[in-house]
């Protein structure tokens, strides 16, 4: 076996490793763990989708602006197979509102999602070993993998995780182009910033910085304007043929988006609440209340670095992290899982600055890392998107505003409930979309007519109310914090 044999070799062992390490906090528990705020939304237009389809009915397969086509697609897929394996198995079909098929299908389709997630993150590793080298591939694999937040938001069934992947991933692609001038990672760039749409339409921010990069290298370098056609087409061919909708009525769907989009990003109620400083400082803060105490101070090491260094490719990758950064500040949509897009390139930018220190660094960095993944299994597993940096806490967080519950620990409520039996009535004031397709029993619109009341913090509730008639029966959440509350409660005239 030559040497260049034996390298590639250690590399595959090694990327078995790091996808294994990726997977596994990634997989287990899915289903009855969280149901994010708009998970049973994105599950109802996934069947829509699925029913389009099935009636080549395509004009009906757009569903919303963001647009969602690939959660959709994922969604669509493990809908059609859990029906098919129950009609093998001569089960009854199930429905979103079976509280008993519900965590089924919940649990499947984020497991193809993070099974899509899976295969981008490999071939990040091998664009990363080209671009980077092989121990700046290696650390990217570890620290991302174990990183607590971002496994949190990997097992929603959401744009986000996808919209991130699909963004860093085009991105290196062209990077790589750029050097090699292979063609084939110009129209594989195209392809992924189309996928990335087809998710979420802020990655037109990623976009456009692409094509900006292309603009520069196409001045400085005199080059044709062959690679920006291309690149276009292939992201245009992309979003075409994977969006059913565009092959019937392209005009309305273009249209309806647009509108939608605007009023989406510029009228969202957290441009009002938020004060001034909140907007303009939000997402650096939530990076420091969500990052592993770990990677904030490596980080900021290492933005310094790269823009002390100016390498070319690393110099990109920062700023893109700062573009991104820059335009979504501009919207008034301040929700802290948006912040899941900075996560791949300021990891990257970490991983860069450490490989080119001695070993024994990158070893402190990995084991550091390994140390938070381990605290934060303990304290927050298998809800991995309620982790809260340590160095801040949840008393903090709260009081100054930013704290988002999306739908955590509404499930374990639902459960709790669920053992009261199927005749209580249950009074759900915000998130009842988390809460719903666990839950067995009655759901009420009035509190006077409930028998619980099942309460959680966010932003703009930082305090258990004092409801009339009722007193607080049982608390949820993890090991630091408990954001979760169910009141038990007398009905009026009783």
């Amino acid at each position: 076996m030559n040497k260049s044999t034996k390298v590639m070799t250690r590399f595959v062992f090694i990327v078995v490793f790091l996808l294994l390490l990726f997977l596994l906090p990634r997989v287990f528990s899915l289903g009855n763990d969280i149901s994010n705020s708009d998970a049973l939304r994105w599950h109802r237009r996934a069947g829509n989708f699925l029913s389009a389809l099935k009636e080549e009915n395509f004009e009906q397969t757009y569903q919303r602006y963001h647009p969602g086509v690939t959660v959709m697609w994922v969604g669509a897929t493990s809908e059609l197979a859990l029906s098919e394996y129950q009609q093998i198995k001569g089960e009854e079909v199930g429905t979103l509102e079976n509280t008993g098929f519900f965590p089924r299908l919940h649990g499947l389709s984020k497991l193809f999602l993070v099974l899509v997630l899976a295969f981008t993150f490999v071939l990040q590793l091998y664009l990363i070993r080209e671009l980077f080298g092989w121990k700046t591939a290696v650390a990217f694999g570890f620290l991302i993998s174990l990183e607590p937040y971002f496994i949190g938001i990997n097992r929603w069934f959401h744009l986000s995780s996808m919209e991130a992947f699909f963004s860093i991933t085009s991105l290196l692609l062209l990077l790589l182009f750029l050097r090699k001038k292979k063609l084939y990672y110009l129209l594989l760039s195209g392809f992924f910033a189309g996928l990335g749409l087809l998710t979420k339409m802020t990655v037109f921010i990623s976009v456009a910085f692409s094509i900006l990069l292309i603009i520069y290298n196409i001045y400085v370098k005199r080059s044709g304007f062959k690679t920006f056609f291309v690149y276009v087409i292939s992201v245009a061919v992309t979003f075409f043929l994977f969006f059913p909708a565009l092959w019937v009525d392209p005009l309305s769907v273009f249209t309806s988006m647009y509108n939608a989009i605007f009023n989406a990003v510029f009228s969202d109620i957290r441009g009002e609440i938020f004060t001034l400083p909140q907007k303009i400082f939000y997402y650096p803060i939530i990076l420091a209340f969500k990052l592993s105490p770990v990677m904030i101070f490596a980080g900021i090491y290492s933005l310094l670095k790269t823009f002390k260094e100016k390498n070319r490719d690393t110099l990109v990758i920062a700023i893109y992290f700062v573009f991104l950064i820059l335009f979504l500040t501009l919207t008034d949509q301040k929700i802290d899982r948006y912040s899941v897009a900075l996560f791949p390139s300021l990891i990257l930018l970490v991983s860069v600055a450490f490989s080119k220190l001695r070993w024994v660094w990158l070893g402190v960095l990995m084991l550091l890392q390994t140390v938070t993944f381990i605290w934060a299994t303990g304290i927050f597993y298998p809800v991995y998107s309620a982790y809260l940096n340590p160095l801040f806490g949840q008393a903090f967080v709260l009081k100054a505003g930013f704290y988002e519950n999306s739908g955590e620990y509404y499930s374990n409520a639902a459960m709790y409930l669920n053992e009261k039996g199927r005749n209580i009535s249950t009074h759900v004031p915000n998130n009842i979309e988390s809460f719903k397709p666990y839950y067995k029993g009655k759901l009420t619109l009035n509190v006077e007519d409930a028998d619980y009341v099942v309460y959680g913090l966010d932003f703009d509730r930082k305090i258990f109310p004092e409801i009339d008639r009722c007193e607080i029966e049982h608390y949820f959440g993890n090991r630091l914090y408990r954001p979760m509350a169910v009141y038990a409660c007398k009905r009026a005239g009783i």
